[in-house]
């Protein structure tokens, strides 16, 4: 019986490392660096389901040292062009922004020399005609005409 979990648990570690390694190289939609030159910021994932957009955000520190990236949560938007609409982060029932990690107001990550860390926002989906939008995130080089799918 030993012998089963063993094998099993083995499994579901070879499992979990898969996913997190193929999350952590996944080809970037659209690639910027942040305004102080201290990152490389790639948005991974930029997916409708249902009515929410999600955005997730890979952010690689390109020092020699240890460095915090970080955004105030209401400096992170989306623009709709042909609507002339701005869109900002969705919050819960409870009045929680929809974005981890999170430090107070702020979309905050501590990421080690040449190390790579992650983060994710929630917004209200644009219209279903829709397959790009520009997005905004403190810091960074805007992200034009990124490319949504649904």
């Amino acid at each position: 019986m030993n012998n089963f979990y063993s094998f099993l648990l083995c499994g579901l570690f070879s499992l979990i490392m898969l996913f997190s390694s193929s999350v952590f190289s996944a080809e970037p939609i659209q690639s910027q660096i942040s305004l102080n030159g201290d990152f490389d910021v790639n948005v991974i994932i930029a997916n409708v389901n249902e009515d929410v957009l999600k955005i997730v955000v890979m952010v690689k520190n390109t020092t020699v040292k240890e460095k915090k990236f970080y955004s105030q949560i209401e400096k992170i938007f989306y623009i709709v062009k042909s609507e002339g609409k701005k869109y900002h982060v969705l919050k819960d029932s409870a009045n929680t922004w929809l974005a981890d990690p999170m430090y107070y107001q702020d979309v905050k990550v501590t990421v080690a020399k040449g190390a790579r860390s992650m983060f994710w926002v929630k917004f209200p989906a644009p219209a279903e005609s829709i397959n790009s939008i520009d997005l905004t995130i403190q810091s960074v080089l805007p992200f034009d005409n990124l490319a949504i799918t649904r």
